[in-house]
């Protein structure tokens, strides 16, 4: 037969491992999303670069449309 002392060692027991897990889950999941971070700032980085490259592909147009007088590119 169950005493109460026995129950709140198993309590305990139970509440101890679970908050073991959390602890390993949270730590995991910091990591993951530290990792998805860093790779989000990379695909940043090169859209930055590629919207810089293409505004500057633009502009280069526009000037050269604009010199033709036309507004025509040829």
């Amino acid at each position: 037969m169950w005493t109460a002392p026995q129950y709140i060692e198993t309590e305990d027991a139970h509440l101890v491992e679970e908050e073991l897990r959390q602890r390993e889950y949270d730590t995991r999941m910091a990591a993951l999303r530290a990792a998805q971070e860093k790779k989000r700032d990379a695909i940043r980085a090169k859209n930055a670069i590629s919207r810089a490259k293409t505004l500057a592909e633009a502009t280069a147009a526009e000037k050269a449309a604009r010199a033709t007088g036309t507004g025509r590119l040829r």
